[in-house]
């Protein structure tokens, strides 16, 4: 094999592990939403604007705000900015931070998992321990969603799936109807590029969702081995990252 088709070959499996990160990371996110929201009574951490409705309807029923939910927007955007902020006025390339925010989302992960099995947080989900618990889960899905916006040009979200799901529906409807078709095809890359991430997160919110009735406390472990095995396959093998334009 000459030199250029050791690089080609070497680019191409770049090139399909990269493809694959979006949906890996949208496991992991559906693992650790549904586990925050299971083992700390409705608390998000992945699907953010939810934590707005069930603090709305708190307010509107009377009853008190939960802690944890309430820091969870301001958490979010903080850790989101602190990230944005980093890799912004650093002068390493963007793509080079893929590995280190990867990185950074499962120690977090980690943090949490560790605080919330030792700690049995589903029996006092208010506690600050609680609150520990699920502002580490938050932060590390504002990581997530940050690497995505700064390290890649283009990537659908990995954690809220209505977008996901109006484009898989509108690329799909058009795919059906239309009568001619372009290249290339942007309706059959959005299709392409969109349903897995859907599957990718009902599947992993349903395993997760199966483990805290099941296990309780211990499926808090879900998350961080999902995170840990997307830095063994994305850091422990370097890919190389199309940098954002």
């Amino acid at each position: 094999m000459t030199a250029s088709e050791r690089l080609g070959a070497s680019t191409a499996i770049s090139d399909r592990r990269l493809a694959a990160l979006p949906l890996l990371l949208s496991v992991v996110a559906g693992l650790t939403d549904v586990t925050t929201f299971v083992l700390l009574h409705g608390v998000f951490s992945a699907h953010i604007t939810g934590n707005l409705v069930v603090l709305a309807a708190d307010i509107a029923a009377g009853r008190p705000m939960g802690l944890t939910g309430l820091l969870a927007i301001p958490c979010f955007v903080v850790t989101a900015a602190v990230v944005t902020a980093v890799t912004t006025r650093s002068t390493r390339p963007a793509s080079d931070w893929a590995g280190p925010l990867l990185i950074v989302q499962a120690v977090l992960l980690t943090a949490a998992a560790a605080v919330g099995i030792g700690c049995t947080v589903s029996a006092r989900p208010d506690s600050a321990v609680g609150v520990v618990t699920g502002l580490l889960a938050v932060a590390a899905m504002a990581v997530q969603n940050a690497l995505l916006h700064v390290v890649f040009a283009h990537s659908p979200t990995t954690a809220v799936m209505t977008g996901n799901v109006v484009g898989a529906t509108v690329a799909g409807v058009r795919l059906l109807v239309r009568r001619t078709t372009p290249v290339p095809d942007p309706d059959r890359d959005a299709w392409r590029r969109t349903w897995p991430l859907i599957v990718g997160f009902l599947l992993a919110c349903l395993v997760g969702g199966l483990a805290c009735y099941a296990v309780a406390d211990r499926a808090a472990a879900l998350p961080m081995l999902a995170a840990l095995a997307v830095v063994v396959f994305f850091v422990a093998r370097p890919t190389r990252v199309a940098p954002r334009r």
